[in-house]
């Protein structure tokens, strides 16, 4: 459930986004490596689904936007959430969302 909620909101964030613009979607990397695993997997098959709803909707000739996407780990824009952690930076994997120039129209 919670995956077609991040797909439909990949989608509906794609679609109106301005050109030249790009969205991002992140997770934190710390914590077990199974958690990890499963919180990357998680965002992957949003985007994959997030994808194929905008290729349906292109089909029935909805607003869609096709998107491409690029996977980094990196530093978070963000402050640590603590302190405690002994780590002055948080890293995260983020899924940028690149999406075409012109949106699909049919």
């Amino acid at each position: 459930k919670n995956r077609d909620s991040l797909s439909r909101a990949i989608s509906v964030t794609v679609v109106r986004l301005p050109g030249g613009e790009v969205a991002a979607v992140e997770t934190a990397i710390p914590g077990p490596a199974v958690n990890v695993q499963g919180r990357i997997d998680h965002l992957a098959a949003a985007a994959a689904q997030s994808h194929q709803q905008q290729l349906d909707r292109a089909a029935q000739g909805l607003a869609s936007r096709r998107f491409a996407c690029v996977a980094r780990e990196q530093a978070s824009d963000e402050a640590p959430v603590s302190a405690s952690s002994g780590s002055s930076e948080l890293q995260v994997f983020r899924l940028l969302l690149i999406p075409e120039v012109e949106r699909a129209s049919s």
